[in-house]
């Protein structure tokens, strides 16, 4: 069980992703319908919840498998991360135009 510290710093942070990622759409569309804003809250209410579960239902059961190479594990993935903001930034490749449809750009989100 968490400690009710660590539980507000991940209901705050949670907060300003939502929230963040909630301003994006908002300068995003122009007209919003009570459908759409319904869906949204939905969805972000739905997997804003889930996503803790989540991860701590496969943390608990990876957690032994990796843990003795987990530092390994953290280094290689920023450091790809890493590599792959480099690349990016060098090859300065143009930007593509925004798709203007709700569906298909909220979804990855």
């Amino acid at each position: 069980m968490l400690d009710p510290l660590a539980l507000a710093g991940i209901s705050v942070a949670l907060a300003m992703d939502a929230f963040a990622v909630s301003i994006g759409i908002s300068a995003f569309l122009k007209n919003v319908s009570v459908r759409q804003v319904f869906r949204l809250s939905f969805h972000f209410g739905f997997f804003q919840a889930m996503m803790p579960v989540l991860g701590w239902a496969t943390g608990s059961q990876l957690g032994n498998l990796v843990s003795d190479y987990d530092h390994w594990l953290a280094f290689l993935i920023l450091n790809g991360l890493g590599i792959k903001m480099i690349y990016q930034c060098l090859t300065n490749k143009e930007e593509k135009v925004v798709n203007k449809d709700i569906s298909e750009n909220v979804s990855g989100l």
